[in-house]
């Protein structure tokens, strides 16, 4: 983090929200990578608990594959519809 001085990196655990945690404390940016795939959770609950600790950006990415595709499609569903975000990529509109 040279370039970026007041830039913080952080290892969360989203596993286990603790709503307390998240409002003392939002992230510019969110990155989830890998990872939406391997847990046991619903996707929606896991991507709302990222969307609740982030007051910037949030970046999904997962496999190219048909299962890292879908998980990808439901969460993007679940921004649009629940989270009130302004979808960016993989598709440019808010109507992704």
């Amino acid at each position: 983090f040279a370039l970026y001085p007041g830039a913080a990196y952080s290892a969360q655990d989203f596993s286990a929200y603790d709503a307390a945690y998240n409002e003392k404390e939002k992230h510019d940016l969110v990155c989830a990578a890998y990872s939406l795939n391997e847990m046991s959770e619903p996707i929606n609950t896991l991507v709302e608990r990222l969307w609740a600790y982030c007051a910037g950006i949030l970046v999904l990415v997962e496999p190219g594959t048909p299962a890292g595709a879908d998980i990808i499609v439901q969460a993007l569903e679940w921004l649009r519809t629940q989270g009130g975000a302004h979808i960016l990529a993989p598709c440019p509109h808010a109507l992704a």
